[in-house]
């Protein structure tokens, strides 16, 4: 829902914390507990298999090249890739009131970006993450190594 709202940077500490948190308990106890007390402990239920969903869609959204993530209010219409996920062509239904998408690409390139034909700046955000800010209506959305 931060993504319709241009919360990326919250969105992102959010998403950080939460796979730090997840990785540093697995690691003490290999147990995917229900939930963590502030400490950054799990409890709960040890087999909450749950928990394991935001987790992975984190980690997707940031660090899984051939990902492309949007908040609630916009809908992936289509969405193109390439072989190696250097490149996407994407047609997206947005709201929202400033939305960004992340998209996941191939490391090791550099890469334009485009709405509707316009280029546009986007925030790197990982080796293969980018955040691109978006328009509200029918976008096309594409990205392209330069390399």
């Amino acid at each position: 829902a931060l993504l319709d709202y241009g919360e990326s940077d919250f969105s992102y500490k959010i998403a950080e914390t939460a796979l730090r948190v997840w990785k540093n308990e697995v690691g003490a106890s290999y147990n995917c507990f229900e939930h963590f007390m502030g400490n950054g402990r799990g409890v709960g239920f040890h087999q909450f298999s749950g928990l394991s969903t935001p987790v992975l869609l984190f980690f997707d959204s940031y660090y899984k090249p051939g990902t492309l993530t949007v908040g609630f209010q916009t809908a992936v219409i289509a969405k193109e890739w390439n072989t190696d996920h250097s490149a996407l062509h994407a047609t997206l239904s947005v709201g929202g009131k400033a939305p960004v998408a992340i998209v996941c690409l191939a490391e090791g390139h550099e890469y334009a970006f485009t709405v509707n034909g316009k280029p546009v700046d986007v925030k790197k955000r990982t080796a293969g993450a980018y955040e691109i800010p978006l328009v509200a209506g029918e976008v096309t959305l594409t990205a392209t190594a330069k390399n």
